[in-house]
């Protein structure tokens, strides 16, 4: 079970993800069915959009709120 990083729709931060391997096979390369390790909710990401949940988060928290 791999572990990745994604912005959570119910979280609203990225957070840590495990991949469900029970959905992955039907799927496309590079997406993937994705479980949210802090609320359990489910979803379907792009591996692309791991970079950028990483990279918004960052900023975020260097610059902070109020600065966005």
């Amino acid at each position: 079970m791999a572990t990745h990083r994604f912005k959570c729709r119910i979280c609203k931060k990225a957070t840590v993800h495990t991949s469900v391997d029970e959905f992955n096979d039907g799927l496309p390369p590079g997406i993937m069915c994705v479980e949210c390790m802090s609320c359990g909710v489910l979803g379907i990401e792009n591996l692309i959009n791991e970079l950028k949940s990483v990279k918004s988060q960052l900023a975020d928290e260097l610059l902070g709120d109020d600065c966005a």
